[in-house]
């Protein structure tokens, strides 16, 4: 018998648009004798439209509960990390913000090596003299603390 395919939802600029493809899921010989008469086909869209606004209402309640998606301004760039350690960790080198930035950013100590041209136990020296400025032992220390100072107002601490 005749029905409906497929039914796409999709959202454009907070407009939602519902696309009816129907299919035909029948035999040659049902095709022919179906083609006089049209009630399954209308029968069919005449229970889509019955449902058609609580469908709708639903897909507009699931698009509102989406999360916003990220402001671009609070992506995380090498600057914008430097720039948060700059202002709360005035006691950190120059090349310790470049090692600890690099770090929060999740390059490995090879990758960082490679970047700042330098290398690898050098990394690892500024990564531990900045650690101990900081008092921390471990990267992830390093993450947390920056997302500590970059979720504080723009006030210099040293901790």
């Amino acid at each position: 018998p005749w029905g409906l395919g497929q039914l796409r939802l999709w959202h454009q600029k907070n407009t939602i648009r519902a696309v009816i493809l129907s299919s035909l899921r029948t035999t040659p010989a049902r095709a022919a004798e179906k083609r006089s008469d049209h009630s399954d086909e209308k029968s069919g869209l005449a229970a889509f439209e019955s449902i058609a606004p609580l469908l709708l209402s639903a897909v507009q309640r699931h698009i509102s509960l989406q999360p916003e998606p990220c402001d671009p301004c609070q992506i995380l760039t090498l600057t914008s990390i430097r720039q948060a350690f700059e202002l709360h960790r005035p006691d950190l080198t120059t090349r310790e913000l470049d090692v600890v930035s690099r770090a929060v950013l999740g390059m490995s100590y090879e990758g960082i090596a490679t970047d700042l041209g330098l290398k690898l136990p050098t990394v690892k020296t500024y990564r531990n003299r900045a650690f101990d400025r900081m008092q921390i032992s471990f990267r992830s220390e390093l993450v947390r603390y920056y997302l500590s100072i970059a979720s504080t107002p723009h006030s210099v601490s040293m901790r």
